[in-house]
C-alpha cells in the first residue's frame, strides 16, 4: 500500500511539473507571437485625404484599409470622411481600418 501510494505520489507531482512547464512555455512564448505582442502602432488621421493617398499613408503605417461604403458628404469624391479606429488609438501591425468615402 505504501508503494502504491509513493508512486501515486510521484505521479501527481510530475503531472503538476509539467503542467506548470507548459503553462509557462504557453504564456511566456507562444501566446506573444500569437497576439504579436510589442507590435502596436497609432493611427494615422486619413479623413480628408484621398482614398489612393490613405492606402498608402495605412499601408506605410502596417494597417490594411478596407472600404465600407459611400456616404453623400460635402466632400469630393473619393475622399475619406469616415474611419474606423479612430485617429490616436493604439492597434496592433495589420489591423483593418474601415474607410467610408464621400460618394
Amino acid at each position: 500500500m505504501k508503494r502504491y501510494l509513493k508512486i501515486v505520489i510521484i505521479a501527481l507531482i510530475t503531472f503538476g511539473v509539467l503542467s506548470l512547464v507548459t503553462l509557462v512555455v504557453v504564456d511566456q512564448v507562444i501566446m506573444p507571437m500569437y497576439t504579436r505582442h510589442g507590435q502596436e502602432v497609432k493611427v494615422p488621421d486619413v479623413r480628408g485625404m484621398s482614398v489612393s493617398k490613405a492606402n498608402v499613408t495605412l499601408v506605410k503605417h502596417g494597417l490594411v484599409p478596407v472600404i465600407k461604403g459611400y456616404k453623400t458628404y460635402p466632400a469630393p469624391p473619393q475622399t475619406v470622411v469616415e474611419q474606423y479606429p479612430l485617429p490616436g488609438k493604439i492597434v496592433k501591425v495589420g489591423r483593418k481600418v474601415v474607410l467610408t468615402l464621400a460618394d
